[in-house]
């Protein structure tokens, strides 16, 4: 695809959420992404903060004045951008892999399958005009 054509080109990869209940409920799919490319992930922590580590896999920042003191330090030493990067690469290689997370899903499926009773029920009660 062309974003992921253009992603490619980068080093960076500014993605700021405002933190209200909407980004809270995102996953974190544009940050693997992003490592993927091996691109820097510089972001506010709202979500990515959940599996990316700052100053490690990812920069974080909380405020104008951090952003730019990131945004500066880089310029200074683009090697800091590279090596965050990298990081990220790896925390994807050696971590969120699909084929690393099969027995999970299935087990996680499995459950759900078990639970199935229990869960309808619950949504009936929460939501009774959900008729399954």
């Amino acid at each position: 695809s062309k974003y992921l054509e253009i992603m490619s080109n980068c080093d960076i990869c500014f993605m700021p959420l405002l933190n209200n209940s909407f980004n809270k409920c995102k996953s974190d799919l544009k940050a693997l992404e992003a490592a993927s490319f091996s691109l820097a992930i510089l972001s506010n922590p709202v979500v990515y903060n959940q599996t990316f580590i700052n100053g490690k896999t990812a920069k974080f920042f909380d405020n104008n004045h951090t952003l730019i003191s990131i945004l500066k330090n880089w310029a200074e030493d683009p090697n800091q951008v590279r090596e965050l990067g990298m990081n990220a690469r790896e925390y994807v290689l050696t971590n969120r892999m699909a084929s690393q997370q099969v027995k999970i899903r299935e087990e996680w499926y499995k459950n759900l399958w078990k639970r199935k009773d229990e869960l309808r029920a619950s949504l009936l009660q929460r939501e009774p005009e959900f008729k399954l």
